[in-house]
């Protein structure tokens, strides 16, 4: 066929050539010459001319056929579609109809329906919940699931058992729970199980021990008045709750208050004005007083998390779980949640399960993009306690957006609260029939107060809370609210006593009082559960925070630790000049082993570095102003430097660095980060600490720098 040449012949002219042997040539027939080779004249090419086989495959279905097909050598067959026969299972085609060279018979496989077992396994025991027998084909449901597993929350199952085709085992997927939780109760409640650390899913039995004098008027549930059916309440816990009886024949209300603590978990003894209580302490406080009136209120003014190494490790949760287990009943935005990012504190208040049963109030924190409040609060909260029912609204003062880092706030404003709590007093009083309203808000003695202070008919305030400037007073103008404010850091409780006399509710004067330590023998004794828990977060961070870093031989005031911090931000990155603000640092540093914690309480908020290009003029002004450092430069208002401080500072939009800066640069790492680092390496030197020390930090390569306006680096 023109590929292979068989034979070469010489033949005189007019005779004929001798045809050659053909040679078999695989999966092919030989059917004779393209032309004929006699009384050959000229020079000729003969070629062989080859027919592709064909076979035949035959598809039989018991002994008949039911379909076949003629099929070229080496090629497939193509099977009819599968035969169907009642009562029985088509289970595929006997033998092989591919690369076909010979005539081939094919069988159908045609058996008895097969009967499939499913069985449903619970995946924690094993055990076998369900078993069904399915022809091949059929379906089944699953069984109702056991959602009740203590410490187990039930997933889905491993697979369905949709068209079975063989044996299956089916398996309940659970997720377990790890997290325990925790129940607030009054004095007169009594639990089945201990009130701390119990697993997800635990079956709790709430039943009540009262006085014999007493009976329940209202049973609450999370603060949501709940039916009381006989003399008990059960259920399945699977998330942090809260429960409260009012009795009968109780007519005052006490409320306690915390504003400003700054994560102040642990006590800290100071002089007698200046103690921090701790909240162990102030857990038995609160207890001991709920024990002589079990209405009581628990209420926090803002600024609660941020400012020490217990719960910014945690960011905030550590201190959030203490509350929630000492029943805390109200907790207002300040502009210290704002510091990790606000969407840190209020993811744990969104969706229909949040993790704490206390709301989150922040009546005049807007977004700006949305219009809406902050996701994941309030404007208000209303608790009845006995014949008192309560309204309390919470806002931050307005403008308290310049006490936060720009670029945290940047998305939101701060609305004036006096319209604000206008209508909600209002709607507190005619809608909901409220009896008693609270403001508090998170901000000082500001023209604010007065003008809130001077609202009336069904706007009329009660009684306010201040926070924010870490002052004590009690403000008692006449008739108009009285003002509290309870110091910062836990070094006050506020304590407010309502009575509710024949219909009339009003604030008993004579027992206000802000309870510094010791004016009160219940701050001489811890809660055990509150103590335990923090217990336990010391034991867990003890090894990084207690651990010396350096040994300081002098006190060194916080004007001072502000020109070194400027010193250190200067020399580490390269800059012509460090600024430093003295509000950044809230304390001394103290003679003697200095470690985290101690560097916690004296930079509690986590800064990052910035530098910017400025004209000298500004840069003269910023280092005049502020603790600061000229890194072996001398400024003429002419020409340009590069400056670096903290985002508090950069960060404030009417600033110079926003409104002037070029060429700006975001550096890796805190400011404390950035501390504890050059003291290890003092220390890895053999040095004790001293502001005339030399910078150790080296000045580490900046990856990206850029001429725009915001260019991002890390060192």
């Amino acid at each position: 066929d023109g590929e292979i040449l068989l034979k070469t012949e010489e033949v005189s002219n007019g005779s004929f050539a001798t045809a050659p042997e053909i040679v078999v040539k695989e999966g092919y027939n030989f059917i004779g010459w393209d032309q004929e080779f006699y009384e050959i004249r000229s020079d000729l090419n003969v070629n062989a001319i080859f027919e592709i086989k064909t076979f035949t495959v035959k598809f039989y279905l018991f002994n008949e056929v039911i379909y076949e097909e003629v099929v070229e050598y080496n090629e497939n067959a193509t099977p009819p579609e599968d035969p169907q026969v009642d009562g029985m299972f088509f289970a595929g085609w006997l033998g092989d109809y591919t690369n076909v060279k010979s005539d081939i018979t094919i069988h159908a496989n045609i058996t008895s329906i097969p009967i499939y077992t499913v069985r449903f396994l619970d995946g924690v025991t094993g055990e076998v919940l369900k078993k069904a027998y399915l022809r091949h084909g059929q379906s089944t449901d699953a069984p109702d699931v056991d959602d009740t597993k203590v410490g187990y929350k039930f997933n889905q199952w491993s697979e369905v058992a949709q068209n079975v085709s063989s044996d299956l085992d089916i398996t309940a997927l659970y997720d377990e729970v790890t997290e325990t939780y925790t129940i607030t109760k009054d004095e007169y409640i009594v639990l089945n199980v201990d009130a701390t650390g119990i697993r997800y899913n635990t079956q709790v039995t709430v039943t009540f021990n009262l006085p014999n004098d007493q009976a329940i008027d209202k049973f609450y549930v999370d603060n949501i008045e709940t039916l009381l059916v006989g003399n008990s309440y059960t259920f399945l816990l699977r998330k942090n709750m809260k429960f409260h009886v009012t009795l009968t024949g109780v007519t005052s209300l006490q409320i306690f208050y915390l504003n400003d603590l700054h994560g102040s978990i642990l006590e800290n003894s100071s002089d007698l004005g200046s103690h921090e209580i701790g909240l162990a302490k102030i857990a038995n406080f609160i207890n001991q007083k709920r024990k002589e009136n079990s209405n009581s209120i628990f209420i926090a003014g803002g600024d609660m998390l941020q400012g020490s190494a217990l719960s910014n490790y945690y960011q905030g949760e550590s201190t959030l779980n203490l509350l929630e287990m000492m029943g805390l009943d109200v907790f207002v935005v300040g502009n210290h949640e704002f510091d990790w990012g606000i969407e840190e504190v209020t993811k744990h208040f969104k969706g229909n399960n949040p993790k704490y049963s206390f709301p989150l109030l922040a009546a005049n924190i807007y977004n700006k993009n949305t219009g809406m409040l902050l996701e994941g609060t309030k404007p208000y909260h209303i608790i009845e306690r006995g014949s008192i029912k309560v309204g309390i609204i919470g806002y931050i003062g307005q403008g308290l957006e310049s006490s936060i880092s720009a670029s945290r706030v940047k998305d939101y404003e701060f609305r004036d609260p006096v319209p604000i709590v206008t209508h909600y007093a209002s709607l507190l009083r005619e809608t909901h029939g409220v009896n008693f309203v609270i403001t508090v808000g998170h901000v000082g003695e500001t023209y604010h107060n007065t003008e809130i202070q001077n609202l009336t008919g069904s706007s009329k305030i009660d009684l306010m809370f201040n926070a924010h400037t870490h002052r004590n007073y009690i403000n008692i103008d006449g008739d108009k609210a009285p003002i509290i404010q309870s110091r910062a850091n836990g070094i006050a409780v506020g304590y407010v006593e309502v009575d509710n006399i024949s219909g009339v509710v009003s604030i008993n004067r004579e027992t206000m009082k802000n309870y510094l330590y010791y004016q009160s023998e219940l701050f001489t004794t811890a809660d055990p559960q509150i103590e335990a828990q923090i217990e336990f977060y010391r034991e867990e961070t003890d090894p990084i925070f207690k651990t010396t870093i350096i040994y300081n031989a002098t006190e060194i005031d916080r004007y001072s630790f502000g020109e070194w911090l400027s010193k250190l931000m200067a020399i580490k990155t390269g800059s012509d000049a460090g600024v430093y603000n003295s509000g950044g640092i809230r304390d001394t540093l103290p003679a003697g082993n200095i470690n985290i914690e101690t560097l916690y309480k004296i930079l509690p908020f986590d800064n990052m570095v910035k530098s910017a290009v400025l004209k000298g003029n500004y840069v003269d002004s910023e280092v005049n102003n502020n603790p600061s450092y000229l890194n072996g430069v001398t400024i003429s208002t002419s020409s340009y430097y590069r400056v670096v401080t903290n985002d508090y500072v950069f960060d404030y939009e009417r600033g110079v660095y926003q409104r002037y800066g070029t060429d700006v640069i975001l550096y890796d790492g805190n400011i404390r980060d950035w501390v504890i680092e050059e003291m290890r390496l003092q220390a890895a030197a053999g040095l004790t600490f001293s502001l005339d020390n030399e910078i150790l930090s080296q000045i580490d390569p900046i990856i990206v720098r850029s001429d725009h306006y915001y260019a991002y680096a890390f060192i």
